[in-house]
This record gives structure tokens, sequence and C-alpha cells, in this order.
């Protein structure tokens, strides 16, 4: 395996829970422009990128976008909740292709 390659979602979940992952999973297709979240909307789970890409942004106080992610198929968004408590998104999430 490629030491530089960052690691995806598959390649982190042990070969004996794949199965009973795959069962709790919700599929969700977003056309590009579709905003999956906003920043502070309430943390309702994390997103596991199978195809497209997904940019994650911030809007500043000029309505400037910043963008500070952008997420592509086997990466994860809004994993960090995962591992801290936090109760909303920290940015928002729109759908590029």
């Amino acid at each position: 395996m490629n030491q530089n390659k960052p690691k995806q979602f598959w390649d982190i979940v042990p070969e004996h829970l794949k199965e009973e992952v795959k069962k709790i999973l919700i599929t969700k297709k977003f056309h590009p422009e579709k905003i999956v979240f906003h920043e502070s909307d309430d943390f309702k789970g994390f997103y596991v990128v199978e195809s497209g890409r997904f940019k994650l942004y911030n809007i500043n106080y000029e309505g400037k976008e910043a963008i500070l992610h952008i997420s592509s198929p086997g990466g994860l968004i809004a994993a960090p909740h995962l591992f801290q408590d936090m109760s909303h998104y920290p940015a928002s999430c729109e759908a590029i292709d």
C-alpha cells in the first residue's frame, strides 16, 4: 500500500465489522450545488463520500466563502464529531459534483 495515500474510510474499518457497518448506512444522493448541511445545523451524523466531491466551507463576516476542505471518494465529512463533544456542524457542506 502506498504510504503517501491517505487512508480511506473502508481502509480503517476492521474487516469483521464491514458488513455490520453497511447495515446501518443510509445512502443519499446530492446533486451539484446541493447543500448537505449548514454551519451551526444540529449534528445528525457523519458522511462517507462514495462518489463525487464535496466542499466544506465557512462564510466570513464580509460574506466571502472560505473553503476549508474538499472531500473526495472514500473521504469522511464531519468525522471529528465522533471523537469530540460537538452538537453542531462547525462549517457548511455543499456537493460539487
